[in-house]
């Protein structure tokens, strides 16, 4: 059943998935979609890189080409193409400096995943630049600024399987429970409790993460990002099954 699962992830919701990848950080010995972290295109340019699916949501910039990348980076972090999302949220970051957003997202997508943690340092310099955000977030929704404030907990020692990881869990879902019928903040909310049961091997909250996906695939069926993580919160639980159509 895994390797049918693992097989729909990888023709379903991000076609090219099979490529291989350089960018890949220290992985567990069975990383899950097999780890793939970069289907980025070669430097110097940075593009929008269609086919990815659903994802992302409208924020304050004063350029659209900024948005478009922003958008673009949630589509690919959704898809597990961590390194080419990392260089989306850049590029918004680029367009538009003081985009709180952009920069929450680069910081963002930069952090631990359900393949990986990352190290004390790299938390250091996230850390900042979430607290970075926080101060450019003036024009910001009221939750965008929760997002960003979230966000602030997460690196402070968390890296996939601390502290920190779980004070950013409780502070998204406190964001679900305020916006829930909104999809992104329950695909983010989920991925964040699923961080740390998949790093420390513990399922104690991966039914609140089963629950959001299914919540959010019952207001949007065909929403790539609810439908892949819920492939995998399904799979951690041990009833893989439950996905298998979506697969």
């Amino acid at each position: 059943m895994r390797a049918v699962l693992m097989l729909g992830v990888a023709f379903f919701v991000i076609p090219s998935f099979v490529v291989a990848s350089s960018e890949v950080t220290p992985l567990p010995p069975s990383p899950i979609c097999g780890g793939v972290a970069d289907v980025s295109p070669a430097k110097p340019a940075v593009e929008i890189l269609p086919g990815y699916g659903t994802g992302g949501f409208e924020i304050p910039t004063r350029t659209p080409r900024a948005q478009a990348f922003f958008t673009n980076g949630m589509q690919l972090a959704h898809a597990f193409a961590h390194k080419a999302a990392t260089n989306a949220f850049a590029e918004a970051v680029k367009l538009d400096p003081d985009c709180a957003m952009c920069l929450w997202g680069e910081a963002w997508s930069r952090g631990p995943t359900i393949n990986y943690t990352i190290d004390a340092k790299d938390q250091a310099e996230l850390r900042v630049m979430a607290d970075k955000a926080a101060a450019l977030g003036a024009n910001v929704s009221p939750r965008d600024r929760m997002l960003i404030a979230a966000l602030q907990k997460r690196y402070v020692d968390g890296g996939g399987k601390g502290r920190g990881d779980y004070a950013f869990a409780r502070a998204m879902d406190e964001i679900a429970k305020a916006y829930p019928e909104d999809n992104e903040v329950a695909i983010l909310t989920a991925d964040a409790w699923m961080i740390p049961a998949s790093n420390k091997e513990n399922q104690d909250n991966l039914p609140r993460a089963v629950a959001l996906l299914e919540g959010a695939l019952k207001r949007q069926p065909d929403d790539t990002g609810a439908i892949h993580f819920y492939i995998h919160a399904t799979e951690m639980s041990g009833f893989g099954g439950r996905a298998e159509s979506y697969a």
